[in-house]
């Protein structure tokens, strides 16, 4: 595997984990009805089981509360909302700033469609899956306007977890999918409350534990994954079961 940029030490900081998860991809918007779009929630759901299934996060368990206790996806879970369409540019801020991400998923809650606390001994974590050609205007982590992001929001004095990923609009859409989907799934059961979970401090920014591995990508169970990484291995990994020999390179 090849090793991270530099090596960190990430610390945790005292904030909420998510180690047992209801993982549900939201595919939000009309293309996901077209033809094209059901092969594509059929492959990226799909990618999702055989990741999680694959031993990707077994390596996370040095992060865990207690340190070794795994961290654990239990269900996988696809949502088709057809009803709407995300708009173009679409925004996902912080805070009480405008999220059309967030405005979506209480949209599902209201309609009963979610149920962030069905379950009192595991935490629902919502991806919303973009359309392809879709930009984020509020994003600035990479010059694509952001592949991909993880936050939280307050629903009734509880937290509601959430990211989104998008689909760009390059060739190889499941393997772009699949990569971001790995990191924002990763950095959001290790840091939930961007900052408050494990991270590394930089000089302007706090790095969460994909970050440190950019560019640095391989297969896990057949599926195209980001590489996190391991304070234990002072180096990028992807999870001791069934994992495939290394790819580094971007989706």
């Amino acid at each position: 595997m090849q090793s991270a940029e530099k090596e960190l030490r990430f610390k945790y900081h005292g904030g909420p984990l998510l180690s047992h998860v209801r993982l549900h991809l939201i595919y939000w918007g009309s293309h996901w009805n077209t033809k094209e779009g059901k092969e594509l929630i059929s492959g990226v759901t799909e990618a999702a089981r055989k990741m999680v299934d694959g031993g990707y996060l077994s390596q996370l368990a040095q992060y865990n509360i207690p340190a070794g206790q795994p961290f654990e996806v239990r269900s996988v879970t696809a949502v088709l909302d057809d009803g709407s369409d995300p708009p173009n540019p679409f925004a996902d801020s912080e805070g009480k700033g405008r999220s059309d991400v967030r405005d979506e998923i209480k949209s599902l809650i209201d309609r009963k469609v979610l149920d962030p606390h069905s379950d009192p001994n595991s935490d629902a974590l919502y991806m919303v899956i973009m359309p392809r050609g879709l930009t984020c205007s509020t994003a600035d982590d990479d010059g694509e306007t952001g592949a991909g992001q993880h936050f939280y929001f307050d629903l009734n004095g509880r937290n509601v977890y959430y990211g989104w990923v998008r689909s760009g609009s390059s060739e190889r859409v499941l393997e772009r999918i699949t990569t971001t989907l790995s990191e924002e799934l990763v950095e959001a059961i290790t840091d939930p409350i961007p900052g408050t979970g494990w991270v590394a401090s930089e000089a302007t920014e706090d790095v969460e534990v994909c970050d440190a591995c950019e560019g640095v990508n391989a297969r896990v169970n057949g599926v195209l994954v980001k590489t996190y990484y391991s304070n234990e291995d002072r180096d990028c990994v992807t999870g001791k079961l069934a994992a495939l020999p290394a790819k580094v390179g971007g989706a």
